[in-house]
């Protein structure tokens, strides 16, 4: 699949029973979940449907940002520090703040 702005991107969807299981799979097959920018862009480019996604964006210590490798890859750690996952709402233009450790994970895996 062409990614946003031509610039050759490869999507996938990742859907499972929880978030930890969901960054792990996508990195085992080489992809990274897409941040909160990135999938907006692909929402509103038609390149994934217009739905809810769980992002690697992240909420920490009142700053959003991209979340770091090493966050994502223990994200229970990260929770117990206070650390939150940030999803996209696709249909309604939402953000879904702090994405629980149980909660299912559904996001767009990216591939340069």
């Amino acid at each position: 699949m062409q990614g946003i702005s031509g610039e050759g991107m490869k999507t996938k969807i990742f859907e499972t029973p929880a978030l930890q299981q969901m960054f792990d799979n996508a990195r085992k097959e080489g992809y990274r979940i897409a941040t909160l920018k990135e999938t907006y862009d692909l929402i509103k480019s038609g390149e994934v449907g217009n739905n809810w996604y769980t992002t690697s964006t992240v909420y920490f210590k009142g700053e959003v940002r991209d979340g770091k490798p090493k966050e994502l890859s223990d994200l229970k750690a990260f929770y117990v520090m206070g650390g939150r996952v940030v999803g996209l709402d696709g249909q309604y233009d939402g953000v879904i703040g702090g994405r629980g450790l149980g909660d299912g994970g559904h996001g767009v895996g990216v591939k340069e």
